[in-house]
This record gives C-alpha cells, sequence and structure tokens, in this order.
C-alpha cells in the first residue's frame, strides 16, 4: 500500500498571500512621470467635482454635501461617492482627492501626453478611439485630451509604449517636480 503525506493547509497564509497578491492589481493611485512611479494618497470621501457647462452648487446643499470651490467650475467636495455619482445628472465629472506630500491634488478630465516619434496616425486614432479621447490642444510636442477616469487612462496609455510621457492633468498648489 502507498501513502501520500499532505500537509495542513494554512489557511491564514493563504489569505495573505492571497491579499498581497490582488492588492497590487486594485492599486491604482500612482501615475507615470516618465518612467517613474509618483504615488498619490487617495482621501477618503472627498472628490473632485468638475462642472461640464453651468455651475449648480444647489446639488451640493440640497443634498448636504460639503464643498469648497477651488477654481472655475472646480469643487472639493465631502461625501459619499454613489450619492454624488446618483444626483450628478451628467452635470459633472467626479475623481477622487489626492493627497501628494500632504497637499492637496485635484484630477481635471484630461490627460497630456507627448507620441514617440515613430507613431503612426493610425496608432494614434486607435488610442484616441479605444480610450475615448477628446483633442483639447493638438501641439507637436503636446497633446492633452478631455477623457474619463484620467489616472487610469494615462497609465494605461503609457504602458502602451507608444508615448514619452502620458499624466493626468492636476490643479495642485505647487509643481511637483
Amino acid at each position: 500500500m502507498k501513502f501520500t503525506f499532505t500537509p495542513p493547509i494554512n489557511y491564514s497564509a493563504l489569505v495573505v498571500v492571497l491579499l498581497t497578491c490582488f492588492s497590487g492589481f486594485s492599486q491604482n493611485n500612482f501615475y507615470y512621470y516618465f518612467d517613474e512611479k509618483i504615488y498619490l494618497e487617495p482621501v477618503p470621501n472627498k472628490y473632485t467635482v468638475e462642472f461640464i457647462d453651468t455651475i449648480d452648487e444647489s446639488i451640493f446643499t440640497s443634498n448636504n454635501f460639503s464643498f469648497i470651490p477651488i477654481k472655475n467650475k472646480i469643487y472639493e467636495v465631502t461625501g459619499d461617492y454613489l450619492s454624488l455619482l446618483n444626483v450628478s445628472n451628467g452635470l459633472y465629472h467626479i475623481n477622487q482627492l489626492y493627497k501628494y506630500h500632504g497637499e492637496n491634488v485635484y484630477l481635471k478630465n484630461k490627460v497630456s501626453l507627448r507620441y514617440k516619434e515613430n507613431i503612426t496616425r493610425e496608432q494614434i486614432q486607435t488610442l484616441e478611439l479605444q480610450y475615448n479621447l477628446v483633442n483639447v490642444i493638438n501641439d507637436p510636442q503636446l497633446k492633452v485630451y478631455k477623457t474619463s477616469n484620467p489616472l487610469v487612462v494615462a497609465n494605461e496609455i503609457y504602458e502602451t509604449g507608444l508615448v514619452k510621457y502620458c499624466q493626468p492633468v492636476f490643479i495642485a498648489n505647487y509643481v511637483f517636480f
């Protein structure tokens, strides 16, 4: 008769390993500054709200959101994300508020990038369609596009290898580099 030994499973260790693996996949609180990852600290329950056309602060007051005007059409809003989303009626974009070295960093719904020299017009059009990019600035050295979810989009575009850089457009109290 042949016996095989099966060691007991340490479920606690397995859970730790799985959580460590999956936390790396869900962690997208960074952007690429050329080849370097710059990590941002998300601020819980605080968001950058950017009105698309007409500003309507009554949405905030009637739903008991506290808010601070930051810049033309841009607000820092405290509240629940789903509640903010449910009352938006397509009037504004919502992005997580972040901190970098203790300072607030507000994301706009834009990315800035520079394509590599050897990229074809077809590759550019494919990226524009894939990420639903709307051109705002079309300079040979710098392109700026409107997009949704700018942190994720900027990282994914950078990771294609077709650009020299691709970063979200921020409003911050100081220059990063």
